[in-house]
């Protein structure tokens, strides 16, 4: 821009490249967030069709993040607009109650993760300066040398940086590893194979996910980062229940269940389960009540319910 204005030429505060908006001025960030409009335009159009959790994740993935994330690896993606769009990709892809924690959404349940906006802005900028390194374009060194500077607040780098902080790992472009010093660090990540970085980035993005989601509720502290994320959608495959059942197990695994220890603020002070137990809570339903018992049964093995 110094350049263009040295000489008789007009300059400008932003570039737009294949509908991609590049800039750093007011009116460059504001042209920005209109992709992100259209993004929540798509996503409330994806709401209203009569699919699944999988396929309006697929749709979403495919057609919303298209919109709002395509130029998420070249600039900073704010932590709470991400947050934002998260929460517009539950109303989206989910149609049960508001109990349901989108996390799980994501990790156990049949969201898939290109449907994430968070998750775009971190494998995105990640992929872009693998390739930049690949192609010989920077080196590792010098991509250090613009990540330690203070002054490099824009770009590709610094996307990385946010996005990495936001999923709690540190490190740098030679080694990441978890804040909190779970797991195993990877070294030299944008040297190693896409499949391998992604699945570590969504790995360490997953455990701080449900970490933060069981400081934040009470129903998830105990045993969530025990959770077999992987299993659990295979898990309901192999069953092979009728639509309305397996969707009532997606929703279980996903938190969506509402029991009397919580309904009690509602339902008149009622706490007690229709079994005689003097508090309805999860655990009571699922493994204790001898009522759930005969149900699970039934859920589990796809027969005609019992009267």
């Amino acid at each position: 821009m110094a350049c263009a204005q040295a000489l008789p030429l007009t300059a400008k505060g932003e570039v737009k490249d294949l509908g991609v908006v590049h800039g750093t001025t007011p009116k460059a960030l504001e042209a920005a967030r209109h992709r992100w409009h259209d993004c929540c335009d798509r996503l409330g159009r994806i709401a209203r069709l009569p699919v699944g959790p999988r396929w309006a994740g697929l749709l979403a993935g495919a057609s919303a993040m298209g919109a709002g994330a395509y130029a998420v690896a070249g600039r900073v993606a704010p932590k709470n607009l991400l947050e934002g769009m998260r929460h517009w990709v539950k109303f989206a892809c989910y149609k049960g109650s508001k109990t349901a924690a989108y996390q799980l959404l994501l990790w156990v349940g049949d969201l898939t993760w290109r449907a994430c906006p968070a998750l775009h802005a971190l494998v995105r900028p990640a992929t872009f300066l693998a390739s930049v390194v690949e192609l010989g374009y920077h080196t590792i060194a010098e991509l250090q040398y613009v990540w330690d500077s203070a002054h490099h607040v824009v770009g590709p780098v610094a996307a990385l940086k946010a996005a990495l902080s936001q999923a709690g790992v540190r490190g740098g472009p030679a080694r990441w590893e978890m804040a909190d010093g779970s797991g195993k660090p990877l070294q030299q990540p944008l040297l190693e194979p896409e499949g391998v970085r992604n699945a570590w980035l969504l790995s360490a993005r997953r455990r701080t996910d449900l970490v933060r989601l069981g400081k934040k509720s009470r129903r998830f502290r105990a045993g969530l980062l025990d959770v077999d994320c992987e299993g659990a959608a295979a898990f309901r495959q192999r069953l092979k229940l009728p639509v309305d059942r397996a969707a009532a197990l997606h929703a279980a695994h996903c938190g969506d269940v509402i029991v009397n220890q919580q309904a009690k603020h509602w339902n008149g002070g009622v706490a007690a389960c229709p079994c005689g137990h003097p508090e309805e809570t999860r655990q009571h339903l699922f493994w204790e009540c001898p009522r759930g018992c005969r149900c699970g049964q039934v859920s589990w093995t796809g027969s005609p319910s019992n009267p």
